[in-house]
Order: structure tokens, then C-alpha cells, then sequence
């Protein structure tokens, strides 16, 4: 059988390591309590850019799209269309397993950005420390201090950031001024937290 992740850890350092990684959730308690004290005030990034009705580029951002379960999107994309709104639909990646074409309620043109890639959702955090650190960090004590979840790890509340920040790019990339997720879920947070840096509006 496979070897367990210690073995390639020197016997000297293998009993501190091991409880130092088997602390991390505990202390990661801490530090999310310890950002619930921060003030709303201190975390806000400033208002997004102003643009008129002119130059509106909306963009529905979607974990999966098209999905069985959500019709309804589908329905109103499509209506948003006709009426003549700039939509572009922006989602992580397909329903599992893709859904067939439906002739009454066509998906349309659809922009994938995943699917989730732990080194592309780095490098893009990376380009965006760099342009706005503060706004970064001010985000990320967003994602830490929310209560949507019991179950709290960095690395989960780090994929969050990762992700947002490579849809972030996608959304100044493609001129996005006004981010809409249209299920409150985790990646709704994402598509907010992205809004937040690349300056559009969110709903």
C-alpha cells in the first residue's frame, strides 16, 4: 500500500510537524473568531466604477451553466437578450454530465474559466497583490469572517480566494462593469469577492 505522508519526514521532526499540521484547524478557529471583531467599516473596498447605459456589459456568473436544475436562468439569459441587454454568461464549468441542446430554452453563447485550477487561481491572486494589496487583503478577512459555513478550513476559504481572483481577471478581461450570481451559494461569494477587484458592480 501506499505510504503514509510522514514517512518522507525525518524521525527527529517527524512528532513536532505532525501535531503542528494537526493543530492548524483549531488555530484557523481562532483566527476566523478574530476576524469577526473587525469592523464592517475597516473591510469596505470603496465604491465600483460608475458606467453609463451606454458602455453596460453584464455578465451572469455561474458555477456550472447550462444546468437541469436551472431552467429558469436559462429563461431568463434569454430574455435578457432579447430585450437587447449585453449579457455574457461566465461559469466554471459544464453541468456533470453536459446537458443536450434544448431547442426551446437555448443556452447561447456561454465564456468557461475553470475548471477550478489551484496554480491559475494562484498566479491571478499574485497579479492582484500586486496591483491592490490592500483590497486583497481586505477581502480576504471578508471571506474569513463570513458565518455561511460551520466547517471552516484555510484551505477551503484559500480556494475561494484563488478562484475569485482568476474570475476576477476574466471579468476585466471581457470589460465586465456589473456581475450578477443569481443563487446565493459559496460561488456567489466568489462572483462577489471578484466583482470587488476588478471594480464592477455586483447583485
Amino acid at each position: 500500500g501506499a505510504k503514509p505522508w510522514t514517512a518522507i519526514i525525518p524521525v527527529a521532526l517527524r512528532s513536532p510537524i505532525v501535531r503542528a499540521v494537526s493543530s492548524l484547524p483549531r488555530r484557523y478557529e481562532m483566527v476566523v473568531f478574530a476576524a469577526r471583531m473587525i469592523p464592517n467599516s475597516f473591510l469596505r473596498t470603496g465604491s465600483p466604477r460608475k458606467t453609463s447605459a451606454e458602455k453596460l456589459r453584464v455578465a451572469y456568473v455561474l458555477w456550472r451553466y447550462p444546468a437541469l436544475s436551472e431552467t429558469f436562468i436559462r429563461r431568463e439569459i434569454e430574455t435578457l437578450r432579447e430585450s437587447g441587454m449585453p449579457v455574457e454568461v461566465i461559469a466554471l464549468e459544464q453541468d456533470d454530465p453536459p446537458m443536450s441542446p434544448d431547442l426551446l430554452s437555448p443556452a447561447g453563447k456561454v465564456m468557461y474559466y475553470g475548471p477550478a485550477d489551484t496554480s491559475k487561481g494562484r498566479e491571478s491572486l499574485r497579479l492582484w497583490l500586486r496591483r491592490k494589496p490592500v483590497t486583497v487583503v481586505k477581502l480576504w478577512f471578508f471571506i474569513v469572517r463570513r458565518r455561511e459555513s460551520r466547517v471552516r478550513t484555510i484551505w477551503g476559504d484559500r480556494d475561494l480566494l484563488f478562484g475569485a481572483a482568476q474570475l476576477a481577471s476574466v471579468l476585466e478581461e471581457r470589460g465586465i462593469s456589473h456581475a450578477h450570481a443569481p443563487i446565493a451559494t459559496r460561488h456567489s461569494l466568489s462572483a462577489f469577492v471578484a466583482a470587488r477587484l476588478a471594480g464592477a458592480r455586483f447583485s
